[in-house]
């Protein structure tokens, strides 16, 4: 599509031409891989066979090109292949059955706008015919008409290309914390629209049932996204890594007011972790004033002093500690 913009007295003009794509876009087109079926109507039948067909770069100019193709006419019938070459302006290959050379191709062809025409003479033993063919690509979709020189007959075709779907993956890609029983949503996408499963490398790290990932410990563990074959799509895997790092626990120590001095006296210490884990250890930093024996600080002498609860980490939590100023009077 060609745009051509104007400027006329202040205002402007648009003004739109469609352009013919090139030869060298026409042939491009046609690489790759496709599957599809041809119906050939002769002598008040029909015979459908199923094809696939891959084409490959030929030449240097981007003109040329080959073609193989692999095709199965009903169940339980023997596979045909045949292969031939478009370069120059000529049509040369072969057809060959169960491995057996049949058929022979030469001919001529040319193309016109996004239509390629091919005009080939096909020598089997003594017999000899002529094929004209009409073939156009239309994004994804490829159709060919065929007619043949004897009895009227013609084949009508249509196929698809094959195509390796892009899979769309995005679990989370940042560290996560532990947290037991912790979830999060997989989601994938691709045009392809087949159906997509979810795996985890490590169970024990990530969890998956269906579209629900679960955090169960620490580590890393490799995601994947897997997608089944549908219509001309081929399956698709991608992967990330995802990593959960031990959490680092809040500790909750219950405020002490201010004590007075007085001996023999003690001061009961509560903590409490957000992670639920115990022991949680206590200590005063200045045994002058007090010292602490199990959860008890018990109280030496006046003055300022700080008061620590600890806990040790395992093996899905870090250490922690939360402190506090007491004063005794």
């Amino acid at each position: 599509m060609t745009t051509l913009n104007l400027t006329l007295l202040g205002g402007s003009v648009e003004v739109t031409a469609q352009s013919q794509p090139t030869p060298q876009d026409v042939v491009a087109s046609l690489m790759g891989s496709w599957v599809g079926t041809l119906t050939l109507y002769y002598n008040g039948k029909a015979i459908t066979e199923t094809f696939s067909e891959t084409i490959t770069p030929l030449g240097t100019n981007g003109l040329g090109y080959q073609s193989t193709v692999t095709s199965r006419v009903g169940k339980g019938a023997p596979s045909t292949g045949s292969s031939w070459q478009y370069d120059t302006g000529e049509v040369d290959g072969s057809t060959s059955q169960n491995g057996n050379t049949t058929a022979v191709l030469s001919g001529t062809w040319s193309i016109q706008n996004n239509t390629i025409y091919a005009t080939s003479t096909v020598q089997t033993g003594t017999t000899e015919f002529t094929e004209n063919t009409q073939t156009v690509v239309t994004g994804q979709t490829l159709n060919t008409v065929a007619t043949y020189s004897f009895g009227g007959a013609r084949a009508v075709g249509s196929a698809l290309k094959i195509i390796t779907p892009v899979l769309t993956f995005s679990p989370p890609s940042y560290p996560l914390a532990y947290s037991p029983k912790e979830n999060f949503s997989l989601s994938a996408s691709s045009p392809s629209g087949g159906a997509i499963t979810y795996s985890s490398s490590d169970p024990k790290v990530i969890s998956i049932l269906g579209h629900t990932a679960t955090i169960k410990g620490v580590g890393t563990a490799t995601l994947t996204a897997s997608q089944v074959a549908k219509n001309n799509y081929t399956s698709a895997t991608t992967s990330a890594d995802v990593t959960v790092n031990k959490s680092t626990p809040v500790l909750n120590m219950a405020a002490i007011p201010s004590q007075k001095y007085a001996p023999n006296k003690f001061v009961v210490l509560k903590a409490t972790s957000s992670a639920g884990l115990t022991p949680i250890t206590f200590s005063c930093s200045n045994p002058a004033i007090g010292v602490v024996i199990g959860n008890r600080l018990h109280i030496l002498g006046s003055g300022t002093t700080t008061l620590s609860a600890f806990q040790a980490g395992n093996q899905y939590y870090n250490s922690s500690t939360a402190t506090q100023s007491l004063i005794v009077r």
